[in-house]
Order: structure tokens, then sequence, then C-alpha cells
């Protein structure tokens, strides 16, 4: 299973991007609108998940 982290990585490098693409990951077509917890100790980022889940259930996403 992979990760949208791993996701954002592997498409930084395939674009030969250096981590300055803005990137935000829509799900549903939701977007977030309080992105502030990303990067505070109490994310929990085993909450969200893994790619291959959202492939396999058939859900559609942005990057």
């Amino acid at each position: 299973n992979s990760t949208f982290t791993q996701l954002h990585k592997v498409l930084q490098a395939a674009f030969g991007w250096l981590d300055y693409h803005l990137h935000e990951f829509f799900i549903y077509g939701d977007e977030m609108q309080d992105i502030s917890f990303i990067n505070h100790p109490s994310y929990n980022k085993a909450g969200y998940k893994p790619v291959i889940n959202l492939v396999s259930d058939e859900e559609a996403f942005d990057y």
C-alpha cells in the first residue's frame, strides 16, 4: 500500500519537481479548508486511507 506522501514523492520525481509544486488532494470533490493540522504534532497520519484503497474502491481524487 502507498500513502499520499509516497504518491507525492513519486510525482515530484517523475516530473523533475523539487518539492516546489503546490498540491492538494481532493477526494469526492470536497476541498479541505483548514490544513493547519498537517504539520501539527497531534496529526494522525494513520487515519488516512492508503492510495491503493482509494484506487481499488474506485474512488477518485485529483492531485
